[in-house]
């Protein structure tokens, strides 16, 4: 996968004169743009334009603080170091050094694309699509706001398909199923699924389960395909082709869903996955309880949040098999010691509390604007802070002298590395503390 950072790198190329000419052209006020857009970020900083960034999670090259292990958003097991054995971290460490090599050179560039000079933290407005809850809680610089979720104050009204309305209301405790547009996944997976389902049917724990899929007809006539040495014969697709077919009345399969909707209906007790950024705050401003099947990317981070709040259980997309389905699906409808269903409500509540923060992130990028305008010699307004007493404001050309720092700036990002740390400090103490004990010594002796 960070194999891939190298495209990433690729399109700079292209993009970057081509962003640069607009921007000259147009003259914006301002650029927002995503996290992985590196032209735009170069093009805000080398022609002086204000610029917001957004991710969907806080960037594994960005704000490192030692107490997460690895790479942030891609650990292995542990989101912070709290429960980890120092095996655990060893491991930790030792696969962020193999993601740096896998990565082609990609991941230091993205670090120095955010760090640029001092310390690892952007030097523009970052938000980040997420809230504190699901994110690790860490110190925060003011350039770097939590603003998530961000979501649609309305929802497509259920009753646009009345089929999977009319499903939802006649059965009470329905898993929904997704993995988004880009993860496409073999039958052999697909039918582990089904059969773990169908225990879980079977065992009372639900009585129904809709499935957003698209294509199913071109899925069911694809040839089977082994994995690991397997052969299509030693797989039994008979229970998937039925419920692809539409022959099993307790599934429900759809090429379009609207899964907000699904999500805020009271018969859902359960979502099946792949937690793509918007899937997981949407399970979590709704109130759902996930069983992950993170495929790629930064999936695999979303599914490791969920399931230390305490919302999720997450499964191995190699090795996982239908018991697998089956006894996680168990665990968290049965709820045994109503875990489950306590920290769902918590963090459903929490992510209310923090969908009101796109409003913050609005005023900031205000804020932003405002100071931007007024911290270079010549403002592209004019001065309008003086009285022109009627006289047409004459305009420059250029922005000119920087004046003060960006407002949001700490002081560390424009110090150098050895007097950010201190460091002078402590090499003089050497030298400074034996002439102060003797100064001290000399004092007292005279008096």
């Amino acid at each position: 996968m960070f194999k891939g950072f190298g495209i990433f790198g690729g399109w700079w190329a292209e993009t970057y004169p081509k962003i640069k000419a607009l921007c000259q052209a147009e003259q914006p006020d301002l650029i927002f743009a995503d996290d992985l857009a590196d032209a735009c970020v170069d093009v805000a900083r080398d022609l002086d334009i204000p610029l917001a960034g957004m991710a969907p999670q806080l960037p594994p090259s960005m704000l490192q603080v030692p107490y997460v292990p690895g790479m942030p958003g891609y650990q292995l097991k542990h989101i912070t170091s709290e429960h980890a054995s120092i095996l655990d971290r060893i491991a930790e460490e030792l696969c962020r050094i193999r993601i740096a090599f896998a990565s082609g050179g990609a991941m230091g560039r993205i670090t120095g694309r955010n760090a640029r000079s001092g310390p690892a933290k952007p030097k523009h407005l970052f938000f980040v699509n997420s809230f504190i809850g699901l994110e690790v809680p860490k110190e925060l610089p003011p350039m770097v706001r939590p603003v998530g979720p961000i979501l649609s104050e309305d929802i497509s009204p259920l009753q646009d398909n009345p089929a999977i309305a009319e499903f939802l209301d006649t059965h009470k405790r329905v898993m929904f199923i997704a993995f988004g547009t880009h993860i496409r996944t073999s039958k052999q997976r697909m039918q582990r699924i089904v059969q773990g389902v169908r225990a879980a049917m079977d065992d009372g724990l639900l009585d129904g389960a809709v499935w957003a899929l698209k294509n199913a007809s071109t899925i069911l006539n694809s040839p089977s395909e082994g994995r690991n040495g397997c052969s299509k014969d030693d797989f039994a697709l008979e229970d998937l082709s039925r419920v692809l077919a539409g022959e099993d009345a307790r599934w429900l399969v759809d090429s379009w869903c609207p899964q907000r909707a699904i999500l805020n209906h009271p018969s859902i007790c359960l979502f099946m996955s792949h937690c793509g950024a918007s899937s997981t705050a949407e399970a979590a401003f709704h109130g759902v309880p996930v069983l992950t099947l993170a495929g790629y990317g930064d999936q695999f981070g979303h599914a490791m949040r969920l399931e230390a709040a305490g919302v999720a259980l997450r499964l191995d997309k190699h090795s996982f098999t239908a018991q697998d389905v089956e006894a996680g699906t168990s665990e968290i409808v049965q709820d045994k010691d109503g875990m489950f269903a306590r920290n769902v409500l918590r963090l459903r509540r929490v992510a209310h509390a923090n969908s009101q923060r796109k409003h913050l992130a609005a005023q900031m990028i205000e804020e932003l604007l405002y100071d931007h305008e007024l911290r270079f010699e010549n403002p592209p307004r004019g001065r309008e802070w003086e009285a022109s007493g009627g006289d047409e404001i004459t305009q420059t050309v250029g922005r000119g002298r920087v004046l003060r720092p960006a407002h949001l700036e700490t002081c560390d990002m424009r110090m150098p590395w050895i007097k950010r740390n201190n460091l002078d400090l402590w090499a003089l103490f050497p030298v400074c503390a034996p002439i102060l004990t003797l100064a001290s010594w000399f004092g007292r002796s005279s008096r």
